[in-house]
């Protein structure tokens, strides 16, 4: 009984030190202030490298009424998102974003736009536009570097 008794003991403080190392790639944006573009609010949660796309995690919520019914896909907002590195665009991939999921109004949602980026170092420059007015931009900054 002593024996399991310390393989399972042995077993939690190898899954604890493991899970607790946590992913180098993940970039922590939680402290990006809170983007409010017309209806809907952007959070900046995380930023992932993968191979060579950078993935950016946001949760977002649109309206102000508790009650209603009202459902919207984030596709439907006109938000669009533009990345930049180098001075340079980068290229977008929005098709497994979660962009064509519903949420009902008030409730937050995630969103994960892709971006291929020009190399694994530099800072990448996202930002954020109403059907692409320029006058009316919102934007972060993605430190690569760690």
């Amino acid at each position: 009984m002593k024996k399991y008794i310390t393989l399972g003991l042995t077993l939690l403080l190898s899954l604890l030190i493991i899970s607790g190392c946590g992913n180098k790639n993940i970039i922590n944006l939680s402290s990006e202030k809170e983007i409010r573009i017309n209806d809907f609010k952007i959070q900046p949660k995380e930023a992932e490298i993968k191979d060579d796309n950078l993935i950016v995690t946001l949760d977002w919520s649109f309206g102000n009424n508790d009650d209603s019914m009202k459902k919207q896909k984030f596709i439907q907002s006109g938000i669009l998102f533009f990345a930049e590195q180098d001075g340079e665009n980068l290229a977008s991939d929005i098709k497994d974003a979660n962009m064509y999921t519903e949420t009902y109004e008030t409730n937050k949602s995630t969103i994960r736009p892709s971006f291929k980026l020009k190399n694994k170092n530099n800072t990448v420059k996202i930002t954020l536009s109403k059907d692409g007015n320029t006058s009316a931009t919102e934007s972060f900054e993605i430190n690569l570097k760690k």
